[in-house]
C-alpha cells in the first residue's frame, strides 16, 4: 500500500526529487494532528516529511518499505503509519493520476490562498484555507469520529499558550475572561439563528489564533469582536479580524490598540478587566 502526505505541496520549496530541505510549518505543533498524536507518530511525521521528498511524497506503506523507513530514519521501532492514515495525514493513494491531479490541486489553491487579500470587510466570506483541511472525502468521517474536545483542541492549546505568554498576575483571569466572552458572542450569533457555537468552529478559531503572531494579537481580534460585533457577525468573520490583525507591523499594532481602547473607553471588554481588578 502506498501513501501520500496531505497537502504535499504546501511542505515543498523545491520541484525536484531530494531537495536539500523542506518546509516545516509552525502552525504544525498546533494543530489537531500533533496534539492528539503520541510522541512516536510525531517523529514518524517529521521523518516522513523529510524523506519522502525522494520519491515524490509517497510513502511505501509495506513491509519493506517500512524497513527502509526505519533505517534510513534511525528509528528504534518498526513505523506506525496507522495514526497518520486515520488522521488523513497520510492519504492513500488510488492510482497516479489522483496523486498527479492532487499535487496541482493544492498547488493551484496555495498560489490563491497566498495572493488573495484578507480584509476585515472580507471576513464574512473567508472560510479556512484548503491547505489546513483533510481531503472532501473524509471531512465527515473525521469530524463525527473525533469527540468534541478533540475538535476543540487547537483552541484549548492556544488558551493555554497565551496563558504562559502573559504575566503571571494578569494572564489567568484575562484569557479566561476572553474566552468566557467570545464563546458568549458568538453563542448569542448561532442561537439567534437556531444553530450553536460547534466544537468544530472554534477549533477552526483556534488554529486561525495559533497563526497570528504574539498572543496579544489574538486577544486584541477577540476584544474587537466582542466590542463591535458580539451577536451580530460569525465565527468566520472572528478569524478575518484575526488575520488582519495578524498583518500588522508593531507600531500599527500599538496605533490600533489604542484607536480601539479610547473609542471604548468606559464600556469595552478591557474596561470591565480593569475595573474588576481595581475592586478587588
Amino acid at each position: 500500500m502506498k501513501y501520500q502526505v496531505r497537502n504535499w505541496r504546501k511542505y515543498q520549496h523545491y520541484h525536484d526529487r531530494n531537495p536539500p530541505w523542506v518546509k516545516l510549518h509552525i502552525e504544525l505543533l498546533s494543530s489537531q494532528d500533533w496534539v492528539l498524536w503520541d510522541d512516536a507518530s510525531r517523529v514518524l511525521a517529521v521523518a516522513i516529511m523529510l524523506l519522502a521528498p525522494r520519491n515524490n511524497g509517497i510513502v511505501d506503506g509495506s513491509k519493506q518499505g517500512l524497513a527502509y523507513l526505519q533505517r534510513v530514519a534511525y528509528l528504534n521501532h518498526p513505523p506506525n503509519l496507522k495514526p497518520l492514515v486515520d488522521s488523513n495525514f497520510l492519504v492513500m493513494l488510488a492510482d497516479a493520476s489522483n496523486m498527479l491531479a492532487s499535487c496541482y490541486q493544492h498547488a493551484s489553491s496555495e498560489t490563491e490562498s497566498e495572493t488573495e487579500s484578507e480584509t476585515e470587510t472580507e471576513a464574512e466570506a473567508e472560510t479556512v484555507s484548503p491547505a489546513d483541511k483533510p481531503p472532501a472525502a473524509a471531512v465527515d468521517a473525521s469530524a463525527n469520529q473525533k469527540p468534541e474536545a478533540d475538535r476543540e483542541a487547537p483552541y484549548l492549546r492556544w488558551l493555554a499558550e497565551a496563558k504562559a505568554a502573559l504575566p503571571a498576575r494578569t494572564a489567568r483571569i484575562v484569557v479566561d475572561t476572553y474566552d468566557r466572552e467570545i464563546r458568549s458572542a458568538l453563542n448569542l450569533y448561532y442561537e439567534r439563528r437556531g444553530g450553536r457555537l460547534t466544537p468544530t468552529r472554534i477549533g477552526e478559531i483556534g488554529r486561525a489564533l495559533s497563526k497570528a503572531g504574539p498572543a496579544e494579537n489574538g486577544l486584541l481580534a477577540i476584544e474587537v469582536f466582542v466590542d463591535n460585533h458580539a451577536g451580530d457577525k460569525d465565527h468566520k468573520y472572528l478569524i478575518g479580524i484575526i488575520r488582519r490583525l495578524s498583518k500588522l507591523s508593531e507600531n500599527d499594532y500599538d496605533s490600533e490598540l489604542h484607536k480601539h481602547r479610547s473609542r471604548h473607553n468606559g464600556s469595552g471588554l478591557w474596561h470591565s478587566i480593569v475595573s474588576g481588578e481595581q475592586h478587588a
